[in-house]
């Protein structure tokens, strides 16, 4: 017999971009919810940010929904902001609404929850930084305007930043810090600014960047666990990491 005290209370799915949830992925999930609630990732494959690599891999995508259903999730969620924005935002709402059909249970986008979370504390202009290419973020900020938040600064470094094997964890959540820091500088009228990348750690900027320039920061994780688990009462507010997870 299961022992009740040890399984989990709630099981969340995700469709993840690339490959298999890096090691920050779930280290940071597990920062931020209780232990009863359980993380699993299964990978579409994308290639590369393009039209055509996304829309290929998206045909894994109910691949991989059936095997999250089989593993019993509660709720199926698509992740990353640039595979969405590249598939636009009425694939995007089909796909959510075809999963809940399949499956009987709700389903989600990662790239939607960051559009409520930023309606819910009032986000007008958003400035963008990220590790991509100017082009890729260009396609971001369409799918932002068609929500009608407009982006009005993009801050775009080079994804080698990222994906160089010699920069340690330290290095990299600095650097996350130091993009965050001049998005917030080259875009001073912007109400808000969005760190996408689910595959680097940076939920620890969300806090510093906040306190430092009392404006909301946001990040896929957050948005998930804010828009999956604490918006619909699953797990309660979250103190400490930012505006949007306290409530």
């Amino acid at each position: 017999m299961v022992d009740a005290d040890f399984a989990p209370r709630y099981l969340l799915g995700t469709v993840l971009p690339r490959g298999n949830m890096s090691h920050y992925q779930p280290y940071q999930f597990y920062r931020l919810v209780p232990q009863n609630v359980m993380l699993f990732g299964m990978p579409l494959g994308v290639r590369d940010f393009t039209g055509d690599a996304v829309h290929d891999a998206f045909d894994s995508y109910w691949d991989c929904a059936d095997q999250l259903k089989k593993k019993g999730v509660q709720r199926i969620v698509q992740m990353g902001v640039p595979p969405a924005a590249l598939m636009g935002r009425k694939a995007i709402f089909d796909l959510i609404a075809e999963t809940e059909r399949r499956y009987g249970i709700p389903g989600g986008a990662d790239i939607e929850m960051l559009v409520d979370g930023m309606k819910h504390l009032g986000v007008r202009k958003l400035a963008l930084g990220a590790f991509w290419s100017r082009d890729v973020n260009d396609v971001i900020a369409r799918y932002f305007a068609e929500a009608d938040i407009d982006v009005v600064g993009e801050t775009s470094w080079p994804r080698e930043v990222t994906e160089d094997p010699n920069v340690s964890l330290a290095q990299g959540m600095e650097l996350v810090l130091e993009l965050g820091r001049r998005t917030f500088r080259e875009a001073p009228t912007a109400d808000a600014i969005l760190l996408p990348g689910g595959s680097w750690p940076t939920i620890h900027a969300v806090p510093k960047l906040e306190s430092e320039f009392g404006k909301p920061v946001f990040v896929n994780m957050t948005a998930l666990v804010w828009g999956a688990l604490c918006r619909p009462g699953i797990i309660p507010a979250i103190a400490g990491w930012g505006r949007l997870l306290q409530g």
